[in-house]
């Protein structure tokens, strides 16, 4: 939010100091009428504040916690207690941008609304010989966005036209440390739709994966591409129970 919106131009620091003015001067020096103006000053100051308040709540860059809750209750969007209050109004005006015609300038806008991206290459591809056409999209997302990346989709979604496909690409800074990674199955799976999404992402140290596995059952999962470009290792180990070999002689004998 840049600047300051104000409904009301402040000559005195509050009312009370107002009040006074309005009186005769020598009530300044009564005690009684004092506390009098002090109580009265008081209350028009929350009264001041709370006009002012629902005034600037009618500008999503100004609206203040209450205001922004209850809008993203209307728009379902899911609250993240690590976001601050100037996140969370970027990504309540993103759902505002673009109604009507969307155009590539309207989605960039949306995506540098959203994460803080630089400007995001936004482009349509063929992908039949009928001659229909992809969406694709790709943009430099910082590395304290990455959990706005459901944001990013649910808003394409609802601002895309659905017969077109789309692709984003969100292309990260370069890990600048070791990753390790480790998973174990057991029992049942449960499979759900994943989104098309494309993570490319340089590394620069080494990437060391361990899994353990017992019961796996094989589904089929929609198109993800994965670029990644690696400057060292990748270490790989798995482990599915126990597997042991035995080879048995033959047996010759008659059956009576």
């Amino acid at each position: 939010m840049t600047g300051e919106l104000r409904l009301y131009d402040k000559y005195y620091q509050n009312n009370f100091e107002e009040l006074l003015t309005y009186y005769p001067r020598f009530y300044r020096d009564v005690l009684e009428m004092v506390e009098i103006l002090k109580a009265q000053g008081h209350v028009a100051d929350r009264l001041e504040a709370d006009i002012e308040q629902t005034f600037l709540n009618s500008f999503i860059d100004y609206a203040d916690e209450a205001a922004i809750g209850r809008l993203e209750i209307f728009l379902k969007i899911g609250l993240n207690t690590s976001w601050s209050l100037e996140e969370r109004r970027q990504i309540v005006k993103s759902y505002f941008i673009g109604a009507g015609r969307i155009s590539a300038s309207v989605l960039a806008q949306m995506l540098q609304s959203i994460v803080g991206c630089p400007e995001p290459d936004i482009r349509l591809e063929p992908i039949d010989a009928a001659g229909n056409n992809a969406l694709l999209i790709d943009f430099d997302c910082p590395e304290n966005a990455a959990q706005k990346l459901a944001i990013v989709k649910e808003v394409l979604a609802k601002k895309v036209p659905a017969h077109i496909p789309l692709l984003v690409t969100a292309i990260f800074p370069p890990v600048k440390g070791p990753i390790y990674v480790g998973g174990a199955v057991s029992g049942g799976i449960m499979s759900s739709e994943l989104p098309q999404l494309v993570w490319e992402q340089p590394m620069q140290q080494n990437i060391n994966v361990a899994a353990q596995a017992e019961n796996i059952m094989l589904t089929d999962l929609p198109q993800l591409a994965w670029r990644q470009g690696f400057a060292e290792n990748i270490f790989a180990a798995a482990e599915r129970g126990s597997i042991s070999e035995t080879e048995l002689s033959e047996i010759k004998g008659e059956v009576r």
